[in-house]
């Protein structure tokens, strides 16, 4: 296995950290790595946080399937909570859904006629470079809880594209992509108004009549493994603007991993069927 460049580990190894004294209506969750270059592949992730608050809990689960070649579909859930549950408290949820396209390039070992020769290919990842694009859309709700009492919720509708570009080795890559997106709330309930401060209840009615805010997020990933099985590091932020920044946005997550690929199960699948065939 190859060195991993020293400035990549010092780029995914940087966490950032957030505090908990304020309220929050969007964080950002990772754009769609689901990493699909061949017909048949299907490819399932989990991943949580890894430093920051304490109070900070995140999960994240992403699922890939490519039916015919250059064709994907992906799908992912992501979860956050965050702050202190005795005085400011938020939660929130989307679950996303995807289409797209993929391209693999791969490179040759320069061994005799250009084949392409692992030691091990049960174990090493094919080695080349993957460009996908994807369009999905996503439905949220997300939750405050206020130190004074009062409580509220919206319920939210992300819809974006997202151009990604993978470089894998035999037993690592790197992953990027960058998704925009539009970000729409809706059905903003409030409890126990009279228990919540005048700035929090001016950002909430300002945010039920400017409802629609347009984001760029950027996910990178470090992926380190065998072939069917691989940790992952990812951080994951978004553009603030000024009307994110009133909105009120978590601005970065960075999250640990682990990618199953669980392809065989569909290519022994395909197999038997075409045995019964004949």
């Amino acid at each position: 296995m190859k060195k991993v460049p020293t400035p990549l580990f010092t780029l995914l190894a940087f966490v950032f950290f957030f505090s908990s004294c304020a309220n929050y209506y969007y964080s950002p969750n990772d754009g769609d790595l689901v990493m699909l270059k061949e017909q048949h592949d299907g490819h399932i992730s989990a991943a949580s946080n890894l430093g920051g608050s304490d109070n900070k809990k995140v999960l994240n689960i992403q699922a890939g399937y490519s039916p015919i070649k250059h064709l994907a579909f992906a799908g992912s859930y992501f979860n956050l909570s965050d702050g202190d549950k005795t005085r400011r408290y938020g939660n929130g949820y989307i679950l996303n859904g995807s289409i797209g396209g993929y391209y693999f390039f791969p490179i040759p070992d320069g061994n005799r006629n250009g084949i392409i020769q692992f030691n091990n290919p049960n174990l090493n990842m094919e080695k080349g470079i993957l460009i996908d694009l994807y369009a999905g859309s996503g439905e949220g709700k997300v939750r405050n809880f206020y130190e004074e009492g009062g409580r509220s919720q919206f319920k939210f509708r992300k819809d974006y594209i997202q151009f990604g570009i993978h470089w894998i080795r035999r037993n690592w890559g790197i992953s990027y992509n960058a998704r925009r997106g539009r970000l729409n709330y809706s059905e903003g309930t409030i409890y126990n108004r009279l228990k919540i401060n005048r700035s929090d209840l001016d950002k909430f009615d300002d945010l039920t009549v400017n409802n629609s805010f347009d984001l760029t997020e950027h996910s990178f990933r470090l992926h380190i493994g065998i072939k069917h099985c691989r940790y992952f590091l990812t951080i994951t932020s978004v553009n603030e603007t000024t009307e994110l920044s009133n909105l009120g946005v978590e601005n970065s997550n960075f999250n640990v991993g682990l990618i199953l690929e669980i392809d065989a199960f569909f290519r022994n699948k395909i197999k038997k069927e075409n045995k019964r065939e004949f």
